[in-house]
């Protein structure tokens, strides 16, 4: 196998000269910058001399901002009449879903919700307390995945859907609580 390659480069004096004159430019010197440029192929072809690059224009005055108060719409927009708002709903809970007021809320465990089984170890302890205590009840807080832990509860551990109290939010972890009677 053969191969050759060569290479080569050239450098644009105009393109060179632009460069620099950025660059006087850039520190302040805008007589350098004006030098330079005159020097170039375009400039002389386009017959721009030092003194012309010298030429600042004055700035034009900027008019101000019109105010917001004098700006007339351009399409009227009809007024619409406020639109009565209903009273609040008072909203009564059934009592038959809440436990009475004499149970107490004993935290019992936290686990987390993507490992459901470590969930279901906790609860066949807490199984165990409901079998002993009719008045018992389990509240579960967490995510919507806890529901499978009430069919768990159901169908495993033969504990009435009754006497399991659901929470669900918007959390990684579920809290198992036991309810039973203050006396």
């Amino acid at each position: 196998m053969f191969g050759a390659s060569l290479g080569g480069g050239k450098i644009d004096q105009d393109c060179s000269a632009r460069e620099n004159a950025r660059l006087y430019a850039a520190i302040g010197s805008r007589f350098a910058a004006c030098k330079q440029l005159a020097a170039t192929k375009q400039a002389k072809t386009a017959d721009i001399s030092i003194a012309d690059c010298m030429v600042q224009e004055e700035p034009k005055p900027v008019s101000a901002p019109i105010p917001v108060s004098q700006i007339q719409p351009a399409v009227a927009l009809p007024v619409l009449a406020p639109v009565p708002v209903a009273a609040p709903i008072a909203v009564v809970p059934d009592p038959t879903l809440i436990p009475a007021a004499h149970f107490t809320v004993k935290p019992f465990a936290t686990c987390r919700a993507r490992y459901l089984n470590e969930c279901k170890r906790f609860l066949d302890s807490v199984s165990l307390l409901l079998r002993d205590d009719d008045s018992a009840m389990i509240a579960l807080n967490g995510p919507i995945s806890a529901i499978g832990l009430l069919e768990y509860l159901h169908n495993e551990r033969r504990i009435d859907p009754a006497r399991v109290s659901m929470r669900l939010e918007d959390v990684d972890t579920i809290s198992i609580s036991v309810m039973s009677d203050s006396d």
